[in-house]
């Protein structure tokens, strides 16, 4: 993919679709930290998830309902996927907020990510 942070034409576009509740300066410095070049082999690889490979690992999702580039239907559409091979249910966490929860609600990620590392000490006690 390509992105361009030094096209100040582009910016726009690029804070709508990473960065849409995010204030201006933050998003603006963000998008300033971005590269021109983003690996396509990651989303392009295909995998297979099964049992042995992954559903034995707890896990959890933080779905973020206003995300433009992953939007909430496709998000919980992993979920359904990756419960169909796991052992453990995935536990879903939800934020409103864009694609960059980190940027806009940096606490309430904070207190998810500690939520899920609690969560799947629980699971490895059991």
């Amino acid at each position: 993919m390509r992105i361009d942070p030094g096209d100040r034409n582009g910016h726009a576009a690029i804070r709508e679709t990473f960065y849409g509740d995010v204030d201006e300066a933050t998003a603006t410095a963000a998008i300033s930290l971005l590269n021109t070049d983003s690996p396509l082999g990651i989303p392009a690889e295909a995998f297979t998830v099964t049992a042995d490979r992954y559903g034995t690992a707890p896990h959890t999702c933080v779905v973020c309902p206003s995300d433009n580039p992953i939007p909430a239907a496709l998000q919980r559409r992993f979920v359904r996927e990756i419960g169909a091979v796991s052992i453990a249910p995935t536990t879903v966490l939800e934020l409103d907020s864009s694609h960059s929860p980190f940027l806009v609600q940096p606490a309430a990620l904070a207190t998810a990510i500690a939520i899920a590392t609690a969560l799947a000490g629980l699971c490895r006690r059991v």
